[in-house]
């Protein structure tokens, strides 16, 4: 599947299907968000309306159809 090589970029800091734990060095966990707040959060990396270090960037490198998708994964993740 697809997205799921998309969502495997996200790995390295929010651990494996997005379920990174408190004691992972990454960021928040992922898995079993609502789909429509990581779209959003998403979204608002892609357009620099929200504050990171890196997502800005790996976000461009996404459609906003690609990032819907991505999204829908984390979110069926448990």
């Amino acid at each position: 599947m697809q997205v799921r090589s998309w969502a495997a970029t996200c790995a390295n800091c929010h651990g494996t299907e997005g379920r990174s734990s408190s004691t992972d060095a990454g960021l928040a966990r992922l898995a079993g968000l609502d789909k429509a707040y990581l779209v959003e959060r998403l979204t608002a990396f892609r357009e620099g309306k929200r504050p990171a270090t890196i997502m800005h960037q790996l976000t461009k490198g996404y459609t906003p159809a690609q990032l819907d998708a991505i999204a829908g994964y984390f979110a069926a993740q448990k």
